[in-house]
């Protein structure tokens, strides 16, 4: 271990007068001054932490990542902030290292962590010192770019498909025309069992060509048309179209909206299939007797809509997979709702977020900007 300035002085400390001693320690008082300034004034987090990992300074990044209040984390072990964190391998190494760590406390964010050995304090450990730089802006870009690959890789696969299923349709229909034609030359009594048969084959052909077409309007939703409109306004249309569903299913239904919402910018049909989505997933979620939350508040600029359900809930592990491209948890799932319903709720300047617990239903964040105010969130 390298000796510091400050043992140089204590070794010289009995042959130094009184005001040689007050000059060292004025200037040692100066260099810690400016070196805490720095400290308090950089956007990275700094955290030392002696042999045994014992917190002994942090500054105030540190902090506001990692929730640990102004003073009252000094001599408490990382791990009670950070769960799963272990510095006993990074102490015993005695040798810097890096690696990202994802938390959920007080935020979640994405951290990029440097550990930096401060000397051999034993054979077997040392004390650390950790940099901290919250990478959550750039992880949260390259996932967003990774998805929009991925839907574009979907569009491409539902064009595709949906043009394959047109051609043989429209020859269908072209053939059921021509079959119409024939039997009008021929008695009616002769054809009305036929004719039965060609309307159903003619309604089942639009049927399909209708569910075709919302496919495709789903996977590559429209150009949004933006209206000034309340929130609760269009909450209020999209649950009355499921009280039917809500009722069959035995679920109970509370509803907090706040009334002095202001308007927000949206396409309300888009909204309305997002909403859908979202309050059927969390009815499938329940058996009978469960409870369906849904309340809208103000936040940050915007309106927040809540869907909570009394549901058997998800892992983390689940929870994390929910925007992949086909991946569901339900047995006749698509895996295309709720990557469809944030990609839309996106294009409003909004954000689409989930919180659940396995055995304690889930909870669902929708937030859209109020008008003038188009920021995006972060996930949280």
């Amino acid at each position: 271990m390298k000796i510091s300035v400050f043992h140089k002085i204590l070794e010289r400390f009995g042959q130094l007068g009184a005001d040689e001693v007050q000059n060292y320690l004025q200037r040692l008082a100066r260099e810690q001054g400016f070196l805490e300034t720095i400290f308090n004034s950089i956007h990275e987090g700094i955290i030392v932490t002696d042999r045994g990992d014992l917190i002994q300074y942090y500054n105030p990044a540190a902090a506001r990542m990692l929730g640990l209040g102004e003073s009252g984390a000094l001599g408490s072990r990382l791990g009670k902030y950070v769960k799963n964190f272990d510095l006993t391998k990074a102490s015993q190494r005695g040798d810097a290292m890096a690696f990202n760590l994802e938390i959920s406390y007080p935020e979640k964010r994405c951290l990029n962590v440097n550990t930096i050995p401060l000397g051999i304090e034993t054979s077997d450990t040392c004390a650390l010192a950790l940099i901290l730089q919250d990478i959550t802006e750039q992880v949260t870009a390259a996932r967003e770019a990774a998805e929009t690959e991925r839907i574009g890789a979907l569009s491409q696969i539902a064009a595709s498909v949906a043009h394959e299923l047109g051609n043989p349709l429209n020859s269908f229909t072209i053939q059921i025309q021509l079959m119409e034609r024939e039997l009008a030359k021929l008695p009616s009594e002769k054809t009305d069992k036929f004719r039965k048969a060609l309307d159903i084959s003619r309604s089942e052909l639009t049927r399909l060509d209708g569910i075709i077409k919302q496919f495709l309007r789903s996977i590559r939703p429209s150009e949004p048309h933006m209206r000034l409109l309340p929130v609760n306004e269009v909450l209020r249309e999209s649950l009355a179209f499921l009280h039917g569903e809500i009722e069959d299913r035995d679920l109970k239904l509370e509803v907090r909206l706040d009334e002095t919402l202001p308007a927000v910018m949206l396409d309300p049909d888009q909204i309305k299939q997002v909403f859908y989505n979202l309050i059927r997933n969390s009815m499938q979620a329940m058996r009978s007797g469960g409870k369906l939350q849904v309340g809208t508040t103000s936040k940050e600029g915007g309106v927040l809509v809540v869907f909570g359900d009394t549901g058997a809930g998800m892992t983390p592990e689940e929870v994390s997979r929910l925007f992949e491209p086909y991946y569901t948890t339900k047995k006749d799932g698509t895996g295309l709702g709720l990557l469809i319903s944030r990609r839309i709720v996106r294009e409003h300047g909004g954000e689409l977020n989930i919180q659940s617990q396995p055995d304690k239903g889930t909870r669902v964040t929708l937030w859209l900007p109020l008008p003038g105010a188009r920021i995006k969130m972060l996930e949280n």
